[in-house]
């Protein structure tokens, strides 16, 4: 082989393990979801249990309306009815579906607050280690913390509902057990290059509850 055909030889080598070496990198950056986003209800699943809407804790014979928290249970909004394992956004504030909570601390008996269920529009702003969604008058709802509880010294607004969770690949999520035992996982993941946001959560099954799963989708809204 003449000393060109090395030199090429090495020079594709090369690239090649360039590229491979630059894909890897912009797969390991984490994904910023700050921006403002709107529910986009062609694409999204319908929050409502099955059974009887408009009534929290009415799903299939109480457990969906149970464990889901119902369309707008009594006292905190979306999540209250049956106490549900998503906290609303209506008449009892942010995070509301169980008795016992603190704002931006732990439930009575130590068990930490549920993440709450979005309106349909919401504006997040990402840290370092922290993802915080505010409303559309600027309140915060939710803070998710993405490093430990034992090693969180964040300052986190007094009204959020603080949540940890984790970035794992280009998802950030939260795993909790649910107020009925089983595990629920959601997930926050951008799509249409960076365009869409899809949030999605999920119930293992339990005892006599089926897995549930439920997709919302939200669009980017531009920011003047």
């Amino acid at each position: 082989m003449s000393r060109t055909m090395v030199a090429v030889t090495w020079l594709l080598a090369l690239s090649s393990g360039l590229a491979v070496v630059a894909s890897a990198q912009e797969a390991s950056k984490t994904p910023n979801l700050s921006g403002q986003w709107r529910l986009d209800p062609a694409h999204s699943d319908s929050f409502h249990p099955p059974g009887r809407s408009g009534e929290g804790g009415e799903g299939h014979h109480g457990s969906y309306g149970g464990s889901w928290g119902g369309h707008r249970g009594g006292g905190g909004g979306w999540g209250g009815g049956g106490g549900g394992d998503y906290g609303g956004h209506g008449p009892g504030g942010y995070g509301g579906g169980e008795a016992g909570a603190e704002p931006g601390g732990e439930r009575a008996g130590g068990e930490r607050p549920r993440p709450v269920l979005l309106p349909d529009l919401f504006h997040i702003t990402q840290s370092d280690n922290d993802v915080s969604f505010e409303d559309s008058t600027g309140v915060v709802m939710q803070e998710i913390a993405t490093v430990s509880a034992d090693h969180d010294t964040l300052l986190h607004a007094p009204s959020a509902q603080v949540v940890y969770g984790q970035w794992k690949g280009p998802k950030l999520e939260i795993q909790r057990q649910g107020s009925r035992g089983g595990q629920v996982t959601q997930t926050f993941e951008l799509a249409s290059h960076g365009e869409t946001l899809v949030i999605e959560i999920k119930m293992a099954a339990h005892g006599p509850m089926p897995a549930m799963s439920v997709k919302r989708v939200y669009t980017r809204v531009k920011e003047s």
